[in-house]
């Protein structure tokens, strides 16, 4: 998970110093790389890894980081569209 995290952050800083398409790339890799991290995240909740209060400790982070992604994601064009998600 650590792994995880970092590549979120290295991803973020690169897409911090790029542009156009660049930047774009960059984004969906920290985005990819966070919705892995979730799903890592709830997999140790699920299996009794972490109590309650940890999952929504981290999930609350998650949160907090993946609005704002997905924000600068449709800012380049790249984002999906705002809304809830189907289904």
């Amino acid at each position: 998970m650590a792994t995880l995290a970092m590549r979120v952050h290295d991803a973020l800083v690169e897409a911090r110093h790029q542009r156009g398409s660049g930047r774009a790339a960059a984004l969906r890799t920290a985005d990819t790389a966070l919705d892995q991290l979730r799903q890592y995240g709830q997999l140790a909740w699920t299996w009794r890894w972490w109590n309650d209060g940890r999952y929504q400790h981290f999930s609350g982070l998650c949160e907090a980081l993946g609005r704002p992604l997905g924000g600068w994601r449709r800012q380049v064009g790249d984002g999906p569209p705002r809304g809830p998600a189907p289904g």
